[in-house]
């Protein structure tokens, strides 16, 4: 009879000491690290007189921040912005995009652009220049006033004379007649002469010509960059959210610390996550 009482009252006291530990109420801790180190998530179920406990940081970073693993990275780059700078210098959206090759290339091609359009526009001078001096040695011509149709009307009639003779004859009354005197008199001293003149004219046209078409070749360097700055952005943005992903991947750890006996009866289950 006493052995069955000492069990009895060996049991209770077992069984009273574990609803105790678990009857009271539990406090949570959560610690993070400032820097992306692994961070110990602790539940603690121990006695707590007060059921009613609240728990108290020192300071902001001990607070829990649960969403700070959903936030967006940082860093991102705006689509816009590369565009515009494309636009205004072609590579330079992909410079601000932190693609160097690209830029290189663009800037590259900018480069050989405007150079061809100076190159163009300077030798077509020159030949412009060579034009109007050979016209002084071989036709007699004062250059002073002389617009460029006066010399375009050089290159196909051999005199002042002639020109006006077969201007009343195509446009009557309309036609535009030059004074017959010798400020407006030219006279091509040779067949030759006037074809040489012919020739040099058509090279300084041809030239400006191409001067133009630089100029437009820089207008389409300018979408192409602006395009390709875009895709740019957007690769660096990926790249950016993979390596914000990768560094997020997180791994969980359980442990458990339990203590029924001790002076401080307790259970404590430990979460370990990398942030």
């Amino acid at each position: 009879m006493l052995k069955k009482t000492g069990i009895y009252i060996l049991s209770g006291i077992i069984f009273s000491l574990l609803f105790a530990s678990f009857s009271k109420a539990g406090s949570v801790e959560i610690k993070r690290a400032e820097q992306p180190v692994p961070v110990s998530i602790v539940f603690v179920y121990q006695s707590i007189p007060n059921l009613n406990q609240k728990v108290f940081y020192q300071d902001n970073r001990d607070i829990p921040q649960w969403g700070d693993e959903f936030q967006k990275p940082s860093g991102r780059k705006s689509i816009t912005k590369a565009m515009l700078l494309s636009l205004v210098l072609p590579g330079a959206g992909e410079f601000y995009a932190e693609n160097k090759n690209r830029f290189r290339f663009f800037l590259g091609i900018e480069s050989a652009v405007w150079s061809g359009f100076a190159g163009f526009r300077a030798y077509g001078s020159w030949k412009k220049n060579d034009y109007k001096g050979f016209a002084t040695s071989h036709a007699g011509i004062n250059l002073d006033g002389k617009s460029d149709k006066f010399f375009e009307n050089m290159t196909y009639y051999d005199n002042r004379d002639e020109y006006n003779q077969f201007a009343r004859l195509y446009h009557g009354d309309e036609a535009v007649i030059y004074p017959e005197n010798d400020f407006w008199n030219w006279e091509w001293d040779s067949q030759d002469s006037k074809a040489r003149f012919r020739e040099l004219r058509n090279q300084s046209k041809s030239a400006y010509r191409k001067a133009l078409f630089m100029v437009g070749l820089a207008a389409l360097n300018r979408v192409v960059s602006m395009l390709d700055a875009a895709r740019s952005v957007k690769k660096f943005n990926r790249q950016l959210s993979s390596e914000f992903s990768s560094i997020n991947k997180t791994g969980l750890k359980i442990s458990l610390d339990a203590n029924f006996f001790g002076r401080n009866p307790h259970l404590v289950l430990n979460f370990n996550r990398n942030f």
